[in-house]
């Protein structure tokens, strides 16, 4: 599909305003055509006969992201792993009762509560080197995170697992010759590797809550919070040019070894989490210069050198990686004792 349709399809889609997380609507499209563009002909034809529907479940788990089971997926608060905190919330959660079970969404409460006095003496973001053991530490795999730290799925967040995990779920539709499934887990797959690579998906100060940037109620434009600003404001404001730069820097995918998926996966977000620091600084400037729900289109041309190079590259990176899978789960053999155990446990 050459990029001007791609970009009129995304528009039409995105023209009904809505509460838009990760890339919004418009960034996790682009993430699918561009990954589809550049896979070999034999495997594009399995995705090209439900592309329509691989893109409405490309979208969906954002419908859901409210609830806690399913936000988690969406991201990795990398710095709630740093041990004097996770020390601090066990104690928390034990007063509160965590023995006798907790809802997730109380738990996430919980935890919410100390963020703000942790992260008030130790500001965000990080550097490299403060959360570099963090990254380096991370369990291998869903199974040893949950056996490492038991109960805080939705409150650390497990993006770095998914694309494993639905990589090898479309790869065994696709062995079964299961279109449906193949149609719904590759437009799942799209989804979270998507959220792998927004910088703000990737940190605990995913508002700016902890850095002074500026918040507002705003569920109509999607501009109140740098979230918001970022990853759909800012995406819709300037889709063609970033989708441009998107297809110009397209490249010829290869497959992946499924023991080699949770480690590139955790490598990407590690990179990623290096863009958090130049989003919020350049979000914090125009906001005091140029208020984004009264002057947006100055708001936009201020914070535009900084957001619009850091959304192609993280978009583009994002589409590298899902053609990787893709071709991944088109090509990798069923049978290894890697390959065992139930599709999709989450």
């Amino acid at each position: 599909m050459k990029i001007r349709t791609v970009i009129a399809v995304v528009l039409a889609i995105i023209g009904v305003p809505r509460t838009g997380l990760g890339w919004g609507e418009g960034g996790h499209l682009l993430v699918l055509e561009n990954a589809l563009a550049v896979l070999p002909a034999d495997t594009r034809r399995i995705y090209d006969t439900g592309a329509d529907r691989i893109r409405t479940y490309a979208l969906e788990p954002d419908r859901h992201s409210t609830v806690p089971a399913e936000g988690s997926r969406h991201f990795i608060d990398i710095e709630l792993l740093q041990p004097s905190f996770l020390s601090g919330l066990a104690a928390e959660l034990e007063r509160n009762g965590a023995a006798q079970g907790l809802a997730d969404e109380d738990a996430r409460g919980i935890a919410i509560s100390l963020e703000r006095i942790f992260f008030s003496r130790q500001p965000l973001p990080w550097s490299d080197a403060e959360t570099g053991r963090l990254w380096e530490n991370l369990p291998p795999g869903l199974p040893a995170f949950r056996a490492a730290y038991p109960g805080l799925d939705t409150i650390v967040g497990t993006v770095v697992y998914q694309p494993f995990l639905y990589t090898r779920a479309l790869a065994r539709a696709i062995k079964r010759g299961d279109q449906r499934w193949i149609q719904i887990y590759a437009g799942l797959l799209v989804h979270y590797t998507g959220d792998l690579y927004v910088p703000l998906h990737v940190t605990a100060n995913y508002k700016g809550q902890f850095s002074g940037n500026l918040t507002f109620v705003d569920a109509r434009n999607g501009r109140g919070d740098v979230h918001m600003r970022f990853e759909t404001a800012f995406l819709k404001h300037r889709l063609e040019s970033i989708g441009a730069a998107v297809a110009e820097a397209r490249k010829e995918p290869k497959p992946l070894k499924t023991a080699e998926i949770n480690a590139a996966a955790i490598a990407a977000a590690r990179l990623t989490y290096a863009q958090v620091r130049p989003i919020l600084e350049a979000d914090r400037n125009a906001a005091a210069k140029f208020d984004p729900a009264r002057a947006w289109a100055r708001y936009a041309a201020e914070v535009g050198p900084v957001f619009e190079p850091v959304a192609a590259k993280q978009i583009a990176a994002a589409s590298a990686m899902l053609a990787d899978l893709l071709l991944t789960a088109a090509t990798i053999p069923l049978d290894s004792p890697a390959d065992s155990g139930k599709i999709g446990a989450q």
